[in-house]
């Protein structure tokens, strides 16, 4: 019969060796088991049956998928695979077309599936056997039959034009995405060039807790800076003007309520006598390793604004 099942041989696909089915769904058509697509796929026999039986609607009888359980082929289970218990306590034994295969890959959907369904379609279903004959029709049932034939191979065309427009479209987005990461990866390794040669420093002290004194903190300015100098005096004079400390009355020198507020420094505050008897207090302002860390940002920031501008 032009549908007969035969068996010719084995190919190897994604390492795995297969049997050669050819017929089932026309003569010199070659199909594969449900079976050793799972197996290539790294998928269980019952998930691949599961998912054939919760889409059957969508695989067509004798096109796309043939359930060999049904009786219609004689066949020897044990060349394909199949133990004589097998194929009694299995409910199907499953075959698939070129087109079932490509409907089977579209639900599977997954990375793996797309991987390998390229060496499927060159590795073994576009194999065809040699000197493969083309029959005239010699009736009009034979020419409707192969009407019919042609139709079903422009659909599985169609078909694969669609995974492969997905493919191309899946290779696209992935190259658009690999090319943003690496944009940014370049734009982060040259802010990183420019940043300044203090980042060890301000990695070091942002493990320490040690507060240290406004003449601490302009000694470590200087110090981290070739262009900038600056003493104790001037440097409380600029955190002033930059509200950081208060400027006047018996709050002088005292952190503002910003620099609390942000966590850049602390106080101690010493209560002492005047000349006239009354009590007086003093403000002592530290700086805190985060301080630290900010006034070293900031500073380094100016200097590369003056720089630019």
């Amino acid at each position: 019969m032009k549908n007969d099942l035969v068996i010719s041989g084995t190919s190897t696909v994604a390492g795995v060796e297969i049997p050669n089915i050819i017929g089932g769904f026309g003569e010199d058509k070659k199909s594969m088991l449900a079976k050793q697509i799972a197996e290539i796929h790294g998928k269980t026999l019952k998930q691949t049956n599961q998912t054939i039986n919760m889409n059957r609607k969508r695989f067509k009888n004798g096109v796309d998928v043939i359930d060999l359980k049904n009786g219609q082929f004689d066949l020897p289970f044990e060349k394909l695979g199949f133990t004589k218990r097998d194929v009694a306590i299995s409910k199907n034994i499953y075959l698939l077309s070129e087109r079932g295969y490509a409907k089977l890959i579209k639900i599977f959907g997954d990375d793996k599936s797309w991987e390998l369904y390229d060496q499927l379609l060159d590795g073994y279903f576009e194999l065809r056997e040699e000197h493969k004959k083309f029959p005239v029709p010699q009736t009009f049932s034979e020419a409707l039959r192969l009407a019919a034939d042609q139709n079903d191979v422009i659909e599985n065309q169609k078909l694969l034009l669609t995974i492969k427009n997905k493919q191309i479209e899946s290779e696209r987005t992935k190259k658009r995405v690999e090319h943003v990461m690496r944009r940014k990866a370049e734009k982060e390794e040259k802010e990183l060039e420019l940043q300044i040669p203090e980042l060890k420093i301000m990695e070091e002290m942002r493990m320490q807790k040690d507060e240290i004194s406004v003449k601490e903190l302009a000694d470590l300015l200087t110090s981290t800076f070739e262009d900038f100098d600056i003493n104790q005096n001037n440097l409380f004079r600029l955190l002033r003007d930059g509200h950081y400390l208060l400027k006047r009355g018996q709050n002088h020198n005292k952190p503002s309520r910003k620099s609390m507020k942000l966590g850049l420094m602390t106080y101690r505050m010493k209560k002492f006598e005047r000349r006239d008897g009354r009590t007086g207090t003093s403000f002592t302002p530290a700086i805190t390793g985060k301080g630290q860390i900010y006034f070293l940002n900031k500073v380094s920031q100016d200097l590369k604004e003056i720089e630019e501008g």
